[in-house]
């Protein structure tokens, strides 16, 4: 009798802590354990390919290394892609010109990575940034395959299309719809569907909160 009383005067205060943390999770943007997000053991910067060379859409070589002590939000695309990455991209620049105030943050930058490095040369990437009118600190940049690749998916974890011949893999293209949101450290936060709406919001939340304290 005393257990099962004990039982039910334990159930609502485990309600009210559930409901507190859920609560102060939805106004800090703090991620929940549950949300699938990657939190890598050391920074991007410092692992294998972290010290990849970029070559932007202003005709300059940029070290990712460069990016250092910038919150950093990076995503893939190319620029023969003629439906999903637009619409990326738009749901992107219209999560942040609703997310945050009418001047960006100075340590906020967008890369946006083409995974088709042969096309895409920084002339086509120059006209492709002029196209979708995105703002200065915005990036387009591209790097030799190479070394793109294994940062994308082994240092970032985006999904790869793969082939084995004889026994070896190798990739063949990548095709993610997936935001990676990076600390001014090189630490990742999480990933964000850059497709759904929920997501993009959760997102907004995030960088929020990560743009005040890192303002501090």
């Amino acid at each position: 009798m005393l257990h099962r009383l004990l039982r039910w005067t334990y159930f609502p205060v485990v309600l009210f802590g559930a409901t507190l943390l859920i609560t102060a999770t939805y106004l800090t943007g703090v991620e929940l354990g549950w949300i699938p997000v990657r939190h890598n053991a050391q920074p991007i910067f410092t692992q294998a390919h972290g010290n990849l060379q970029l070559f932007t859409h202003r005709g300059d070589t940029l070290p990712l290394t460069a990016l250092q002590g910038h919150l950093l939000i990076i995503h893939t695309f190319f620029t023969r892609c003629g439906g999903i990455c637009p619409r990326m991209i738009s749901n992107l620049k219209q999560m942040l010109t609703t997310c945050l105030d009418s001047t960006p943050p100075v340590q906020l930058r967008i890369l946006s990575l083409s995974v088709d490095p042969a096309y895409d040369q920084p002339d086509r990437l120059f006209r492709y940034h002029q196209r979708m009118h995105l703002p200065d600190f915005w990036i387009l940049a591209t790097g030799n395959k190479s070394e793109l690749y294994p940062f994308l998916v082994d240092v970032l974890g985006l999904h790869a299309l793969a082939r084995t011949q004889n026994g070896n893999q190798t990739i063949d293209f990548i095709h993610s719809e997936e935001g990676i949101l990076i600390d001014e450290h090189g630490f990742v936060i999480g990933a964000y569907d850059l497709t759904s709406p929920r997501a993009l919001h959760r997102l907004c939340r995030t960088l929020r909160y990560h743009l005040s304290s890192t303002s501090k």
